[in-house]
Parts: C-alpha cells; structure tokens; sequence
C-alpha cells in the first residue's frame, strides 16, 4: 500500500509553484490507534475555533453589554443589605448573570 501525496511547494521568486511527491507512509504509523495525539487535536480545534469566532467575542456591542450588566449588578448588589434573609437574593444575582454570559 503505498500512498502518496502532491505537496505544493513555491520556491522563492517562481511561480506556479513546484509540484513534490511527498511519501505519506513514513509519517504514519500503522500501529497506532489514532494518528494524532489528543493534545495536538485540542490545541489545533481550539485554537481554528478561536480564529473563527473572535469577532463575536470582541465585538463592541458585547463590551457594551457586559459593561451595562457590571454596572447595573454593582448597583443592585452592594444596595442589598447583609442579611441572611438576602442570601438567596444574591445567590439568584450570580445565577442569573451566569446564565447571561453563557448565551
């Protein structure tokens, strides 16, 4: 079984780039279970997702947002008296904003 691969390969100032044949079969082990590591896979998804979704991340809107929900929480938090009446109050504060920052 003998497998290979055509690799492009632009050699400095040429163009169209250089076609190589690339023998796949010394980088496979065929003993293995999975090719690939499972932190290798971690940190390539994670960080092709981050690439992907950074503007929804950064976006101003959502600093916009998580600002006003700081403030108004600030407000509502620090006015509520220290009492053990209270507690489930703010326990429901900290709930209520987790559910908010994960949607």
């Amino acid at each position: 079984m003998d497998r290979t691969s055509v690799v492009g390969d632009v050699e400095t100032g040429t163009r169209p780039p250089i076609l190589q044949r690339v023998d796949v079969d010394k980088y496979i082990d065929p003993e293995a279970e999975w090719q690939t590591g499972f932190w290798l896979q971690y940190t390539t998804l994670t960080s092709r997702n981050f690439r992907r979704q950074r503007p929804r991340y950064f976006s101003k809107l959502l600093y916009g947002q998580m600002l006003f929900l700081s403030v108004v929480t600030g407000f509502v938090w620090f006015r509520m008296t220290r009492t053990e009446d209270m507690a489930r109050d703010r326990l429901g504060m900290v709930i209520l904003c987790c559910i908010y920052n994960t949607r």
